[in-house]
């Protein structure tokens, strides 16, 4: 098998059951533990492409306290999809996937949308 892989694994943690997601989309690792995202580019290109004007290299974290807002694009046979994410601090991170992952990217959406709703 080759090609990026879109794994999504849930699991119970000490603190209680907490879903935990981890997501292989374009050129992108994303980890979601329902309190922190945290996304890495797998090349300098995705690294920049996630970070925008920040060109700090590295994983992303950002606790759900701290996200203002999320934007989703849904992916389809022309495009790659997104989520933006933007931060209070007014930061911009974007996460690109294909459209063969875009379920999965959808849930991740939903989460983040609902821990931010929690918080």
């Amino acid at each position: 098998m080759t090609g990026p892989l879109c794994l999504v694994r849930i699991s119970v943690r000490v603190s209680g059951y907490d879903p935990w997601m981890e997501l292989r989309g374009y050129m992108i690792e994303v980890k979601f533990d329902g309190q922190t995202l945290v996304a890495e580019g797998t090349n300098k290109a995705s690294q920049i492409a996630l970070r925008g004007e920040d060109r700090n290299l590295g994983p992303v974290q950002v606790p759900v306290s701290q996200i203002a807002s999320v934007d989703f694009k849904n992916a389809n046979a022309v495009t790659n999809g997104r989520i933006l994410v933007h931060t209070i601090a007014g930061k911009r991170y974007q996460i690109t996937f294909r459209r063969k992952d875009r379920d999965a990217f959808q849930g991740l959406y939903n989460e983040l949308e609902s821990a931010r709703a929690n918080a």
